[in-house]
């Protein structure tokens, strides 16, 4: 996917949708490589800019580090030595995954609603666009609707955890 730099530096100073302190792992690229890094996460829309963090703990966000395009991603609780971890994989290759650890239970539970969110929204907007609908973008009257689902799990180290995220249905899957 190709970006105009200065286009998506500007997408990002402007006001996102979420955002906050993170801890990141990348996918290792070496057996030894295993480095967890703080860094402060913004999202605009299924855009997931990072930006460093300076030696005080501030953010510098003169401009962002680099982007995740939350385009054809998985994102799912992960089972780690951490706790409050989830992931984020991209369908073409599920065996490369960025960890991610929020600092509370309720801020990884939210971090995962608001990315799950930006991917269905993005969705629905492709689905819209390519069926020739460009006047009224309600996904509702081009027969989708947005419902919200309850999901429960147990972590042994946590307490039940609850989330709720977003589904998106056709109007015949209500029907049926």
């Amino acid at each position: 996917m190709h970006y105009n730099n200065d286009s998506l530096v500007h997408f990002a100073e402007t006001a996102g949708d979420h955002e906050g302190r993170l801890t990141h792992k990348s996918p290792p690229r070496t057996l030894y490589d295993s480095a967890y890094k703080e860094r402060w996460f913004k999202l605009r829309a299924n855009l997931l800019f990072y930006y460093r963090l300076n030696e005080f703990g501030g953010v510098e966000k003169n401009e962002p580090s680099g982007v995740f395009v939350l385009e054809n991603v998985e994102i799912q609780m992960e089972h780690t030595d951490l706790p409050f971890g989830f992931a984020i994989r991209w369908k073409d290759d599920l065996e490369r995954k960025h960890l991610f650890f929020a600092s509370s239970e309720a801020s990884a539970v939210t971090w995962m609603n608001k990315l799950i969110n930006a991917r269905i929204l993005l969705n629905i907007l492709v689905l819209l666009s390519c069926s020739g609908h460009h006047g009224q973008m309600h996904p509702a009257s081009h027969g989708f609707m947005l419902t919200w689902r309850r999901i429960s799990y147990r972590k042994s180290y946590q307490r039940n955890m609850h989330y709720s995220h977003l589904v998106l249905q056709t109007t015949r899957d209500q029907t049926d």
